[in-house]
């Protein structure tokens, strides 16, 4: 986390923007801190928290864009024909989209 804040302190929004896109793309990145972090910089005045809000909210929907994007083109097959990282088969994963479908229906 320490060499994370460096970054911060030295590129500012660019660190923010890639950090918040990245977590959404499933990797472990404590995003939260970093806004905590990006808020005490506002507060001291080395940030903007206007810029900073604009920012994270930015990084946050490309990073929503991107894995949406990924998950529309793979997809299903790529859940089934995968060597097994995930457990389930097809007959789970229709059951599941089934639920899902059913949630959405009921709302």
């Amino acid at each position: 986390m320490d060499f994370i804040t460096s970054y911060i302190n030295q590129y500012g929004y660019i660190v923010l923007f890639l950090a918040l896109m990245l977590e959404l793309l499933a990797l472990p990145l404590p995003g939260e801190l970093l806004m905590g972090y990006a808020g005490v910089l506002a507060f001291q005045g080395h940030l903007s928290w206007v810029g900073s809000i604009l920012v994270a909210g930015m990084g946050s929907m490309v990073g929503m864009t991107i894995a949406y994007g990924v998950g529309y083109k793979l997809g299903t097959p790529f859940l089934i024909n995968t060597e097994k990282p995930f457990i389930w088969d097809q007959s789970e994963l229709k059951e599941c989209q089934n639920g899902l479908v059913y949630m959405e229906t009921s709302c």
